[in-house]
């Protein structure tokens, strides 16, 4: 974690330990706010005073913690320094043997006062500060959040004679850590406790000369007591160290057995300063280039001398020229990164903090090393030091080739990971559909209201290259109305390339609710449409309850006869490849007090867009890459009939392709029922084949019920709302037993309460459905999908092979007469 720009907590920051951590942490660019009893002097403090701020708190009260936490929060917002950690410094040590001077007992006041500062105070206030430290958005590879530090001392596992009290809080302090640091782990949060020996403090200072050196004469090597700064400096280390890519961590290790090992060290900046500090030999770079680090740092390792070493070969030309230039061969390269993504996270980053975060000589360095993996190591993850010195030492020299693949594409994946955090977020700063005329060119990036649930921000739309297949005409997507959106237009593109006829489509949740070609409709079915409206029209009619709320993919330009039939339906956006401005206005026209328009939302599509052939996807942060499901659905697919009855008309070819176009872009498991170039039954998402069958085989059912003359004549009151009789004839035809005030309800629609249709009615109405097409997304595993597919009218069948019962399922075709086709593509989608 960075220390600049976070805010932290640190009780008794006044004086002491305490008041060295303050200074340590201004040092560093952070924020302190400090609690104590009294002010620290302002010399102290020096220029970073701005960066203070100072609330007396005794930290034994706590309701006085909670209102001190609430102002410290108030004030991190308004200086945009998020909290970054809570530092218990506070602690008192009155000393008091169990038998004291005139054989008093030890002081219970002064017993529960040494508890109610060491301990309580420090649970009290990392526990309040906590409830906001989980809110910080984390930063860094790690997702960190922030660190708990406790102040513990030697005297927790040996103390002397009066420090019964003192011992028992700081020994109970040593004994919460570590089940303090697994509950808040899931957050993000490290906790440590530090446990010092004899420093110099106000504690210390009390005590008389003689006690100070005798203390001191009992110490090992240095027999001194420790400084403040140097307890701060153990602080700061703690802070900032811990595992981030942009850090030094085991730094000093690896260079300590590289040099023992005869390894010339050269160095950059920092890194040079910090090996020379551990007293090791190391040259600067600027030594071997001649060229002085320029431009404030960011010009450092970009030069020939330094890339030449890297990338020569074992070859003679490669060793010639390096001869020629007096360059010497760079054989392991150590290098972190800039940190970017943990820059742009923080709240306030501006466009000026991110672009000097970008590295460029770090990139340089892993990329040129990595690509000459075959001679070079290089090292860009703190993690791997350990593994790569003991392979240094057991190889004396050589790692191997195979840890040097092995690091060389982790350098790889580093570069590659951090170049693409540096184009999203120039993407979001310049390629934003918002950004009106910020900018000229193409739209890559479309910000989302939200993810999959409100709770998921951000969220976004993008393409790595080009320009977004689609504009928003109007409206805010959201993560699942493009799932909705781009996966409902691939189906109704595809059903019009394969079947010549406008198609349309009715989506919930990404899976078709209806599908349908433009076929004219029946009687039954209303007045003449275009054939796009007539398309939507049956592909609604489908499943009206489930296509409530839908978003609508039409195949071609939208015209006014199909907007006027979206426009009487709740719907919760369009695709389609054009618009007509009377198709437009009609939306305007009839606009509600709750939306702008009547659908919510209406992108354009390129009709000539062409996805690429990979889709990735993260899963639980592990990518899952595949070659897009590009399979072509025609009347080939259905060639192979295995049935006795071998007559497949071609009426009956076209059910079948817009089923099994169904089946492409809807959640597996899945079967498909489709009747006059219409999906009537779907049933998606199912752990069982049976279940599909019967889940769609009950809606082609009610479908046709609701066909059923006494259904198309239902008595109605006038005024009754679409969905309203949409929800009344789905109770009907599904044969509910309502009762009270659901059934009251529900008698309130009608002019006549209508009486239930009798099985006799029912079934004798089932009996006219007949020429139904089903497609499976895979085979049938057992006949009795066959058996019930035929309840519902099916008499063309079409199925991938590959069941143990595949001849069982061919006899039960054969026994209902069924066209059965076996076809080569199974067709899961996820």
């Amino acid at each position: 974690m960075k220390i600049e720009n976070r805010t932290f907590i640190v009780s008794g920051g006044s004086s002491g330990l305490g008041l060295s951590t303050v200074e340590s942490i201004l040092q560093e660019g952070g924020y302190v706010a400090i609690l104590d009893l009294k002010k620290p002097d302002a010399p102290a403090i020096g220029p970073a005073a701005s960066r203070v701020h100072f609330w007396e708190l005794d930290v034994t009260k706590v309701d006085d913690i909670t209102k001190v936490v609430e102002q410290v929060i108030s004030w991190t917002k308004q200086t945009g320094a998020p909290l970054g950690g809570i530092i218990n410094c506070a602690g008192v040590g009155r000393a008091e043997k169990i038998i004291g001077s005139g054989g008093k007992p030890h002081s219970l006041d002064k017993w529960n006062f040494s508890i109610g500062v060491n301990l309580t105070g420090t649970f009290n206030l990392t526990r309040i500060a906590c409830t906001y430290l989980v809110d910080v958005p984390p930063e860094g590879p790690d997702g960190e959040r922030g660190v708990v530090v406790m102040v513990a001392s030697s005297a927790a596992f040996e103390g002397q004679p009066g420090q019964i009290a003192y011992s028992a809080t700081k020994g109970a302090l040593v004994s919460m850590t570590l089940p303090m640091a697994r509950d808040l782990e899931r957050y993000g949060i490290r906790v440590v406790t530090i446990a010092p020996g004899a420093f110099i403090s106000p504690m210390t200072n009390v005590m008389t000369k003689k006690t100070r050196e005798s203390i001191s004469r009992d110490l090992l090597f240095p027999r001194r007591m420790g400084q403040p700064h140097e307890f701060a400096q153990t602080v700061k280390w703690i802070l900032e160290s811990l595992l981030s890519v942009y850090d030094k961590t085991n730094l000093i290790d690896l260079a300590t057995a590289l040099s023992q090992s005869g390894v010339r060290l050269l160095g950059s900046g920092g890194t040079a300063k910090k090996i020379r500090d551990a007293g090791l030999s190391v040259e600067d770079v600027a030594d071997i280039t001649k060229a002085p680090e320029m431009l404030g740092g960011r010009v450092k390792t970009l030069h020939p001398v330094v890339h030449g070493g890297i990338l020569a070969r074992d070859i003679p030309s490669d060793q010639q020229d390096l001869a020629v230039h007096s360059i010497a061969p760079i054989s392991i390269v150590v290098c972190n990164l800039y940190p970017f993504t943990s820059t742009i996270s923080r709240p306030g980053c501006t466009l000026a903090d991110a672009v000097e975060e970008i590295d460029i000589g770090g990139v340089t360095l892993l990329r040129a090393a990595a690509k000459n993996h075959e001679r070079v190591s290089v090292l860009s993850d703190p993690a791997d030091y350990a593994d790569f010195m003991k392979a240094w030492k057991e190889g004396r020299g050589d790692v191997g080739a195979a840890l040097r693949s092995r690091l060389a594409l982790k350098a790889f994946e580093m570069t590659a990971k951090y170049d693409a955090a540096i184009s999203g977020y120039f993407r979001e700063q310049y390629a934003d559909a918002s950004g009106g005329d910020k900018f000229s060119g193409p739209v890559q990036r479309l910000a989302l209201r939200y993810g999959a649930n409100p709770h998921q921000k951000p969220a976004q739309a993008f393409v790595a290259e080009g320009e977004l297949p689609f504009k928003v005409l109007f409206g805010a997507p959201g993560y699942i109305n493009l799932l909705d959106a781009l996966n409902s237009y691939a189906l109704v593109k595809e059903l019009q390339e394969a079947l010549d006829l406008p198609a349309a489509a009715s989506f919930k949740h990404v899976s078709p609710a209806g599908a349908a070609i433009g076929l004219e409709l029946s009687d039954t079915e209303k007045k003449p449409l275009t054939p796009l409206a007539a398309a939507y029209s049956r592909a609604r009619g489908a499943d009206r309850m489930s296509s409530y709320g839908d978003f609508i993919a039409l195949s071609a330009p939208c015209d006014l006869a199909t907007a006027r039939v979206i426009s009487r339906e709740v719907s919760d956006g369009v695709i389609a490849p054009g618009y007509s401005q009377e198709a437009l206005d009609i939306w305007v026209r009839f606009a509600t007090p709750i939306n702008m328009y009547h659908v919510n939302l209406v992108p354009q599509i390129d009709a000539n867009w062409a996805p690429g052939e990979v889709e990735t996807r993260q899963v639980y942060g592990v990518s899952l890459q595949q070659r897009r499901n590009d399979a072509v659905i025609n009347a080939k697919l259905f060639n192979n009939i295995v049935s006795k009855n071998k007559n497949l008309p071609e009426n009956a070819i076209n059910d079948l392709i817009v089923a099994t176009l169904a089946l492409k872009y809807t959640q597996s498991n899945s079967v498909a029922y489709a009747h006059h170039g219409s999906i009537i039954g779907l049933g998606a998402g199912q752990q069982s084949r049976i279940h599909c069958t019967r889940l769609a085989g009950s809606k082609a059912d009610n479908w046709w019920l609701r066909h059923h003359p006494r259904v198309l004549a239902l008595p109605f009151k006038k005024g009754v709302k679409r969905a309203d009789k949409a929800n009344a004839i789905d109770l009907f035809v599904g044969g509910e037993v309502l009762e009270g005030g659901e059934k009251a309800q529900w008698e309130s629609l009608f002019d006549e309460v209508p009486a239930p249709l009798s099985s006799e009615e029912r079934a004798d109405h089932a009996k006219q459905l007949d020429g139904v097409a089903c497609s499976s997304d895979a085979f049938f595993p057992f006949p009795d999908n066959v058996h019930r597919v035929r309840k519902s009218g099916v008499r063309y069948l079409a199925a991938p092979s590959g069941s143990v019962m595949d001849e069982e399922c061919i006899k039960a075709a054969d026994e209902h007469d069924i066209i059965f086709a076996h076809t080569p593509l199974r067709l899961f989608h996820h």
